[in-house]
C-alpha cells in the first residue's frame, strides 16, 4: 500500500513540473531532449520557498553543453520569444531574460546565462512563476 501512494505522488509531482512549462518551446531544455538530465544538476521549488521572492514555483537546470547544443537552446529560447536581445557581457557570457505572457493569472519569466568554457559551454536556464508583475520588481527582490 504505501509503494502504491509513493509511486502515484511521484507520478504527480512529476506532471505537475512538465506542466510549467507546458505550451512553450522551453519544456524541450527541462525534459531532457537537448542535454539528457543526468548531464546537469535539476532544482525544482515550489510553495514557501520562493514566495519571498514573490514567486511559487522556480525551476532550473545547469548543463555543459556543446555549440550546437547551445545553440539548440537559445533557438528553442527565441521561439517562445522572439523579440528579446540577447546580451553578451564580457566577451564569452551571454544572457537573457524573457517576461512571457501571463498564464494562469500568473506571470512567467526566463534566465539563460551562458559562458563558454574549455570543456564546453556552461548554461545555466531558470524558468519561474509567480506574482511578481515584471523583470524589474524580480530583479530588486532577488537582490
Amino acid at each position: 500500500m504505501i509503494k502504491r501512494i509513493i509511486v502515484f505522488i511521484a507520478i504527480f509531482l512529476s506532471t505537475l513540473s512538465v506542466h510549467a512549462q507546458q505550451g512553450l518551446h522551453i519544456n524541450e531544455i527541462f525534459t531532457g531532449k537537448i542535454v539528457p538530465m543526468r548531464n546537469g544538476v535539476e532544482i525544482k521549488i515550489k510553495g514557501k520557498s520562493v514566495s519571498k521572492y514573490k514567486l511559487n514555483y522556480y525551476h532550473s537546470f545547469k548543463f555543459v553543453a556543446s555549440q550546437q547544443q547551445n545553440e539548440e537552446v537559445k533557438e528553442l529560447i527565441s521561439r517562445d520569444s522572439p523579440v528579446q536581445e540577447w546580451k553578451n557581457l564580457q566577451g564569452k557570457k551571454t544572457t537573457r531574460i524573457v517576461q512571457f505572457k501571463s498564464a494562469d493569472k500568473q506571470n512567467r519569466f526566463l534566465c539563460y546565462v551562458s559562458q563558454e568554457k574549455r570543456t564546453g559551454v556552461e548554461v545555466v536556464v531558470i524558468y519561474m512563476e509567480g506574482w511578481a508583475k515584471d523583470i524589474f520588481e524580480l530583479r530588486n527582490l532577488i537582490k
